[in-house]
């Protein structure tokens, strides 16, 4: 029995609900950033050093489990980490390079991230999770079709996984801002 299309049908769901609830779902969508971010570095650490494929998926489980508690434990370095992995994840995507100066503009896009997070939480980590999900679930969506690696730098497909993941942010960020404009509203009249 073939399973592999399990974790990409796996990230595209948790994708659609991080893009579409993801203030609303903030906890959740904090303890799922923290496991992947966690379990990515597990996986990372594991595969550069050599270590055989069982030790690399407990090494990504248990450093999984590790920042899906830490976001628990400390909420708005929570939010920081947040912003900082979507500000990482849109400067990788979108800079090209290699070496030493592609690092440190990924770092300066997770800074910027993480600092804007704190000081406006509610539009920033709105838009930070659509456009989050929106990417998981794009990646998930290929990863289905067997590409495992996405750069907007990337090939043929650049301009249909561009599309693809800006269509489907803005529409999830739209989305959260009604959501959340509605949600004050009804409580405010009841006030």
């Amino acid at each position: 029995m073939n399973i592999q299309w399990i974790p990409g049908l796996l990230i595209v769901l948790l994708g659609l609900i991080i893009t579409f609830f993801g203030y609303r779902l903030l906890k959740f969508t904090l303890i799922i950033s923290g496991f992947g971010l966690g379990a990515y570095l597990g996986w990372f650490l594991g595969t550069k050093t050599g270590a055989a494929g069982w030790l690399v998926a407990v090494a990504g489980i248990v450093l999984g489990i590790g920042g899906a508690l830490l976001t628990v434990w400390l909420f708005r370095l929570s939010v920081f980490l947040l912003g900082a992995i979507a500000g990482a994840l849109l400067t990788a995507i979108f800079s090209w390079g290699s070496g030493w100066q592609h690092l440190l503009v990924i770092i300066a896009g997770a800074l910027i991230g993480g600092v804007l997070a704190v000081l406006i939480q509610r539009p920033v980590l709105s838009f930070l999770t659509a456009f989050v999900g929106s990417w998981w679930v794009v990646a998930g969506f290929f990863s289905l079709f067997g590409r495992t690696r996405l750069r907007l730098a990337d090939g043929a497909e650049m301009p249909l996984i561009a599309i693809l993941w800006l269509g489907l942010g803005v529409l999830g960020f739209l989305v959260q801002l009604l959501r959340t404009g509605r949600h004050r509203e009804k409580r405010g009249k009841g006030d």
